[in-house]
């Protein structure tokens, strides 16, 4: 899978949110955990903007 879209990001931080466990979550999508973990991180980063991570390079 290439990039992902930001309707798929906001399903892997939802994933998260509703207690899935990040190795499931990344099967679920076909990303890598890490993927999963970055997402998350992302997500919830104080002080930026989450929407904003979904215009990334």
């Amino acid at each position: 899978m290439g990039s992902l879209t930001p309707e798929i990001r906001r399903r892997i931080v939802k994933a998260y949110k509703k207690g899935y466990k990040i190795k499931d979550i990344a099967a679920i999508f076909g990303v890598s955990r890490w993927v999963v973990w970055k997402r998350r991180k992302r997500a919830y980063h104080p002080g930026k903007d989450p929407a904003s991570f979904y215009y990334e390079r």
